[in-house]
């Protein structure tokens, strides 16, 4: 869902011809490919937009076979270019060993400058990262910075670890808060995760404490207004 959510992204961030609307139109109605047929020849010519969009596909097996040797090198061609989009995703297939050894030092150079171009979802990439190496002080840094520009997995992962009391007091009033505030920031996208989080930790609250909970998740939506992303 991610990856989509990414090619998505980019066709709705930059002015595209003729040639690219109509391989954007063919990636968002899910006819992969004939989007990559598309946006094949556009990528040879050098468009990094394309080259992320067909490193995505290869990457993720949307109407082809998984080929990563394929998406490693038009990830790398865009991300070479500072797409943050190519970034990330070249960052996912050096920290999950996809094509490449396993490098989280270079999965973390990776995330870290997609999130200067404030690519949605790098922000909570890093943070991950540095929670698998139980940096957790560092993770939650980041998983904030998240939150700004309101990314699901940013606020899933401070209601975690406020839920099983990692680098945080245990507290179930801030991880229903979190929760509730990632399910709200995944919009119509489904996220089972915080959603069965969320149902588990309201199972074992009070009214009471529910209440409270509902009135920190408002006063947060309240002081922390969604703000249009950079690439907006």
């Amino acid at each position: 869902m991610i990856a989509r959510v990414a090619v998505l992204f980019l066709i709705t961030s930059f002015g595209y011809g003729y040639c690219e609307e109509e391989a954007a139109y063919a990636y968002a109605r899910e006819d992969y490919s004939r989007a990559l047929n598309l946006f094949l020849p556009l990528a040879q010519r050098g468009d990094p937009r394309a080259q992320t969009s067909v490193g995505i596909i290869f990457a993720n097996a949307l109407g082809t076979a998984v080929d990563y040797s394929q998406a490693l090198r038009w990830l790398t061609k865009a991300a070479d270019q500072q797409v943050g989009e190519a970034q990330l995703e070249l960052g996912k297939m050096h920290r999950d060993g996809l094509g490449v050894p396993v490098d989280s030092d270079t999965a973390l150079k990776l995330f870290e400058s997609a999130s200067d171009k404030d690519t949605p979802n790098s922000y909570s990439a890093v943070g991950s990262l540095l929670l698998s190496k139980r940096q957790i002080a560092a993770a939650s840094v980041w998983f904030h910075r998240g939150t700004e520009i309101y990314e699901p997995e940013a606020f899933y992962y401070l209601g975690w670890c406020a839920l099983k009391g990692q680098g945080v007091p245990q507290d179930d009033i801030e991880a229903h808060m979190w929760l509730s505030l990632a399910v709200h920031a995944s919009d119509h996208e489904q996220f089972p995760l915080a959603a069965n989080d969320l149902l588990l930790v309201r199972e074992r609250m009070t009214p009471a404490q529910t209440a409270n909970a509902n009135r920190k998740f408002h006063a947060w939506l309240l002081a922390h207004p969604r703000r249009p992303n950079r690439h907006d």
